[in-house]
Protein backbone atom coordinates (compact mmCIF):
# COMPACT_ATOMS: atom_id res chain seq x y z
CA UNK A 1 0.00 0.00 0.00
CA UNK A 2 1.06 3.46 -1.16
CA UNK A 3 1.79 6.21 1.85
CA UNK A 4 -0.35 8.37 1.88
CA UNK A 5 1.98 11.56 2.08
CA UNK A 6 3.79 10.26 -1.45
CA UNK A 7 0.51 10.62 -3.25
CA UNK A 8 -0.15 14.69 -1.43
CA UNK A 9 3.26 15.33 -2.49
CA UNK A 10 2.86 14.09 -6.35
CA UNK A 11 -0.25 15.81 -6.26
CA UNK A 12 1.66 18.80 -4.75
CA UNK A 13 4.45 18.79 -7.40
CA UNK A 14 1.96 18.38 -10.42
CA UNK A 15 -1.02 20.88 -9.66
CA UNK A 16 0.95 23.51 -7.29
CA UNK A 17 4.66 23.62 -8.32
CA UNK A 18 4.39 22.80 -11.82
CA UNK A 19 1.36 23.72 -12.35
CA UNK A 20 1.48 21.32 -15.62
CA UNK A 21 -2.09 21.42 -17.91
CA UNK A 22 -3.69 19.17 -20.28
CA UNK A 23 -1.99 18.22 -23.15
CA UNK A 24 1.68 19.62 -21.93
CA UNK A 25 4.90 17.13 -22.31
CA UNK A 26 7.02 16.67 -18.92
CA UNK A 27 10.19 14.92 -18.52
CA UNK A 28 10.38 12.82 -15.56
CA UNK A 29 14.05 12.17 -14.47
CA UNK A 30 15.09 9.59 -11.20
CA UNK A 31 17.57 8.00 -10.01
CA UNK A 32 17.86 5.20 -7.10
CA UNK A 33 15.03 2.39 -6.27
CA UNK A 34 13.08 4.90 -3.48
CA UNK A 35 12.50 7.49 -5.78
CA UNK A 36 10.48 5.13 -7.60
CA UNK A 37 7.45 5.16 -5.38
CA UNK A 38 6.92 9.04 -6.14
CA UNK A 39 7.81 8.73 -9.19
CA UNK A 40 4.73 6.24 -9.85
CA UNK A 41 2.28 8.21 -8.49
CA UNK A 42 3.42 11.83 -10.09
CA UNK A 43 3.11 9.79 -13.10
CA UNK A 44 -0.45 8.88 -12.25
CA UNK A 45 -1.42 12.53 -11.46
CA UNK A 46 -0.08 13.22 -15.12
CA UNK A 47 -2.30 11.22 -17.04
CA UNK A 48 -5.33 12.61 -15.04
CA UNK A 49 -4.78 15.90 -16.17
CA UNK A 50 -4.15 14.90 -19.66
CA UNK A 51 -0.91 15.88 -19.95
CA UNK A 52 2.01 13.56 -21.44
CA UNK A 53 4.88 12.17 -18.79
CA UNK A 54 8.42 10.88 -20.53
CA UNK A 55 10.06 9.10 -17.93
CA UNK A 56 14.10 8.41 -17.86
CA UNK A 57 15.40 6.09 -14.65
CA UNK A 58 19.48 7.33 -14.59
CA UNK A 59 21.75 4.54 -12.43
CA UNK A 60 24.39 6.25 -11.63
CA UNK A 61 26.88 3.61 -11.31
CA UNK A 62 26.20 3.00 -15.37
CA UNK A 63 26.22 6.86 -16.08
CA UNK A 64 29.94 6.98 -14.28
CA UNK A 65 31.29 4.01 -16.81
CA UNK A 66 30.06 5.92 -19.58
CA UNK A 67 31.24 9.20 -18.49
CA UNK A 68 35.08 7.78 -17.80
CA UNK A 69 35.06 6.33 -21.50
CA UNK A 70 33.32 8.96 -23.43
CA UNK A 71 35.18 10.77 -25.97
CA UNK A 72 34.28 14.46 -26.42
CA UNK A 73 32.49 13.22 -29.72
CA UNK A 74 29.92 10.92 -27.83
CA UNK A 75 29.81 14.00 -25.04
CA UNK A 76 28.75 15.89 -27.51
CA UNK A 77 26.68 13.92 -29.22
CA UNK A 78 24.60 13.06 -25.91
CA UNK A 79 24.36 17.16 -25.31
CA UNK A 80 22.52 17.90 -28.59
CA UNK A 81 20.15 15.22 -27.99
CA UNK A 82 19.28 15.46 -24.71
CA UNK A 83 18.77 19.34 -25.85
CA UNK A 84 16.99 18.36 -28.80
CA UNK A 85 14.24 16.40 -26.05
CA UNK A 86 14.33 19.39 -23.57
CA UNK A 87 13.09 21.62 -26.47
CA UNK A 88 9.90 19.45 -26.71
CA UNK A 89 8.73 19.42 -23.19
CA UNK A 90 6.96 22.00 -21.27
CA UNK A 91 8.01 21.14 -18.10
CA UNK A 92 10.93 19.12 -15.63
CA UNK A 93 11.41 17.42 -12.56
CA UNK A 94 13.79 15.34 -11.28
CA UNK A 95 13.29 12.91 -8.67
CA UNK A 96 16.84 11.33 -6.76
CA UNK A 97 17.42 9.38 -4.18
CA UNK A 98 20.72 8.06 -4.95
CA UNK A 99 22.77 5.13 -2.36
CA UNK A 100 25.77 7.18 -3.45
CA UNK A 101 25.54 10.94 -4.27
CA UNK A 102 29.78 10.81 -4.87
CA UNK A 103 29.32 8.15 -7.70
CA UNK A 104 30.69 10.46 -10.29
CA UNK A 105 32.49 12.61 -8.36
CA UNK A 106 35.78 11.19 -10.08
CA UNK A 107 34.77 12.03 -13.89
CA UNK A 108 37.21 13.99 -15.54
CA UNK A 109 35.38 18.01 -16.07
CA UNK A 110 35.89 19.81 -19.15
CA UNK A 111 39.47 20.17 -20.45
CA UNK A 112 40.89 17.24 -18.89
CA UNK A 113 41.50 13.82 -21.45
CA UNK A 114 38.72 11.92 -22.16
CA UNK A 115 39.23 8.17 -22.62
CA UNK A 116 37.57 6.86 -25.44
CA UNK A 117 39.26 3.15 -24.49
CA UNK A 118 37.69 0.03 -23.46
Amino acid sequence: MIDERIKKLATSLVHYSLKLQKGEKILITSNGADAEPLVHEVVKEVFKIGALPFIQNDNERLKRTVLMHASKELLDLMAVLDRARMKEMDAFLGIGSGENSSETSDVPVDGEIYDSGP
